[in-house]
């Protein structure tokens, strides 16, 4: 049973890691929300994002300068919701 837990973490951070490697990719930052959407999407995790108001505020999506504090929010995100 341990082992199961042990096999079960690991996939986990996998997973998590993987889709904020997917969020990261995008560069143009016209496209980053989009982009991050259609990611959590494929982990039916959008209508939860929203209700978090992890989307909000909307206009800080476009700021260059407002994009590592925004992955670290969609990190802390897919850690606490990706089980």
């Amino acid at each position: 049973m341990l082992m199961d837990s042990l096999e079960v973490l690991k996939a986990r951070r996998i997973l998590i890691q993987h889709a904020f490697d997917e969020i990261c990719a995008e560069t143009k930052i016209e496209r980053f929300q989009s982009h991050t959407y259609c990611t959590l999407s494929k982990l039916f995790l959008t209508k939860t994002a929203q209700e978090e108001g992890l989307f909000t505020p909307q206009e800080d999506w476009f700021k260059p300068e407002c994009r590592n504090e925004l992955l670290k929010k969609v990190k802390s995100f897919l850690i606490k919701h990706i089980r």
